[in-house]
């Protein structure tokens, strides 16, 4: 009669711990199809009283199966409600199932190396007094879940190695302890911190993940060593409520995400290498993104000599600032202070776009020099009047919408009006054009000027003034 050898751990198994079929025994042997479950929890329980005299207990290869309520007492003999005083190593498991862990406490370290998980894992209200480890483990589009006061005393390392999975970290506290958080850039995962404690002895690390969402929520942040690095962040970043004093932002990748931010401290932080993206295109929630958050980051940029950055930043808090002025107006208050910053937005994004003070420029003159020439086949001031003004508000209304709109670029606007103003006046090497522009070219002589013809130039020299200030805003040195 031949003998019952498991092919994985090569030990000698009665029949019914045994898996002919499978030439495995009940611990390695698939059980997705098969009624082993009682059978695997009472072999389970008694390997692991046979390797507690021992200060390491690995268990290898082990293929845990779907937990039944029946199951489930197995199961509290020996992880829930404990105080394991041995090393744990799960090495090379698949969980086929939820793998759950409640008021535990672990006196020396666990870890979980190169498992499968097919189930949720929950670690709830249980105490790491050494380290944690789950590395190079696959996770099957499942959740995560460390909650309700657990208490962190050592390392903490979280290494993804493939798969698609959610992190929730809950009302966690961690004291003398590294958290360290790592991945690779094939996989994506979401990560919530909830109501998080790091205490000044902690040192948190997130290095070279690829992250669909990642959330921070109401963290209490004590200490000096929290970094991220070469991270890419891809739908969504969300910190509500939170300190970020001291923290490292290295090679971050927020170009494709959406921001939302409330209530938030960056003070005394390091920025280098962050990838904003388009931080004019609706990046910041409208709802939550507010003017202190923006001057915040402005002074960090500030601090370091990266003034494009502070500068992007000054632009969007001028942005905040007009909300502002404009909740006053529907007040009745401050509407001058709004016209102001309403003109310096729309004429040059509060001097950090050159291209944009050029575009009204060439639009205000084309407008101008229409004027001009039609001026010549009038009659009445009324005529001049009316048709001034209504060509003036035709070329302002259009650029307006342009630029509001941001559906074409802004120059196709300016070409089409040269093709128009080129074949309408046989003007196409743009002299009157070019005279209009230069705001002395009436003002060295005792020529008559009128009254729109002096606001036009005043407007030019506004412009001309901040298309200078915004070049030099771009390239200026500290």
């Amino acid at each position: 009669m031949s003998k019952n050898i498991c092919s994985v751990c090569g030990e000698e198994f009665e029949d019914k711990y045994f898996d002919k079929e499978d030439k495995k025994c009940v611990l390695h042997c698939d059980k997705s199809n098969s009624n082993k479950e009682i059978l695997f929890w009472e072999y389970f329980n008694s390997y692991i009283k046979k390797e507690n005299n021992k200060d390491l207990i690995e268990i290898k290869d082990i293929e845990f199966p779907v937990i039944n309520n029946r199951d489930k007492e197995y199961i509290k003999l020996w992880l829930d409600n404990a105080i394991l005083e041995k090393y744990v190593h799960f090495i090379r498991c698949r969980f086929q199932d939820e793998f759950n862990l409640t008021n535990t406490t672990f006196e020396n370290e666990i870890v979980f190396s190169e498992c499968n998980f097919y189930g949720d894992i929950t670690f709830d209200n249980c105490n790491f007094k050494n380290k944690v480890a789950i590395e190079k483990c696959t996770f099957n589009k499942k959740n995560f879940n460390i909650k309700n006061e657990c208490n962190f005393f050592d390392k903490f390392i979280f290494m993804v190695n493939k798969g698609t999975l959610t992190l929730n970290f809950e009302l966690l506290y961690f004291h003398k302890n590294f958290i360290s958080i790592f991945g690779n850039k094939d996989i994506d995962f979401n990560c919530e911190f909830q109501s998080c404690f790091f205490y000044p002895d902690s040192f948190f690390e997130m290095t070279a993940n690829n992250i669909n969402k990642l959330k921070f929520s109401d963290i209490h942040n004590y200490t000096k060593d929290f970094s991220f690095d070469n991270n890419i962040i891809k739908e969504e970043l969300s910190i509500y409520n939170t300190d970020f004093k001291n923290i490292k932002l290295i090679n971050l990748n927020l170009s494709e995400c959406k921001i939302n931010i409330e209530s938030v401290s960056f003070l005394n932080s390091i920025f280098i290498g962050i990838n904003w993206g388009n931080l004019f295109n609706d990046k910041f929630s409208k709802s939550n993104s507010n003017r202190e958050f923006f001057r915040e980051i402005k002074y960090l940029y500030d601090n370091t000599g990266n003034i494009i950055e502070a500068n992007n930043f000054y632009a969007l808090e001028m942005k905040e600032r007009e909300k502002e002025l404009t909740k006053d107006l529907k007040e009745g208050k401050n509407f001058f202070e709004w016209l102001v910053f309403k003109v310096h937005g729309i004429s040059s994004n509060h001097s950090q776009d050159w291209l944009l003070a050029l575009f009204w420029i060439l639009s205000l003159s084309f407008g101008f020099g229409f004027i001009d020439f039609i001026n010549k086949y009038l009659d009445t001031k009324l005529e001049y009047i009316l048709i001034d003004t209504f060509i003036y508000l035709i070329f302002i209304c259009l650029s307006i919408l342009i630029v509001q709109t941001k559906k074409i670029n802004n120059f196709w606007l300016i070409c089409l009006f040269y093709l128009i103003y080129g074949f309408i006046t046989k003007d196409f090497t743009l002299f009157k054009i070019s005279n209009h522009i230069n705001p002395f070219s009436v003002m060295d002589s005792w020529d008559n000027i009128s009254f729109s013809e002096l606001m036009y130039k005043i407007t030019i020299a506004y412009l001309i003034y901040q298309l200078i200030i915004s070049i030099r805003q771009n390239t200026r040195r500290k």
